[in-house]
């Protein structure tokens, strides 16, 4: 069964016997493959390992979104005004979102 709730964060919580951690440093396996948040979409996860390899054509920028917090939203629109005049964030953008794609499609096979 696939359980996909949409909203600010609401499948993030859809385990309601398991409270998410207080932080990078407090998770735990299981918390890997809880939903992300966007802000957590960046993070270093072995997960995330795969797909950021293959679309590693935003590495340049990646630093950007990994220290964004809770405005991912706004790089990404940074990041899309400035492919206006940078050739080269037009391909980065591409790779995020396709590496966000795959990273989520990891997740879902990885929970089935």
């Amino acid at each position: 069964m696939l359980l996909v709730i949409f909203g600010a964060g609401a499948s993030y919580d859809s385990a309601c016997s398991r409270l998410p951690p207080e932080g990078p440093s407090k998770r735990t396996p299981v918390d890997d493959i809880r939903p992300p948040l966007a802000k957590e979409l960046f993070e270093e996860r072995e997960i995330f390992r795969s797909p950021y390899r293959t679309y590693s054509q935003f590495g340049a920028v990646v630093n950007r979104l990994r220290s964004a917090g809770n405005s991912i939203e706004d790089v990404l629109g940074q990041l899309a005004n400035e492919a206006e005049n940078t050739p080269q964030r037009k391909s980065q953008l591409m790779a995020i979102r396709y590496y966000i794609k795959e990273a989520i499609e990891n997740m879902l096979l990885q929970v089935a």
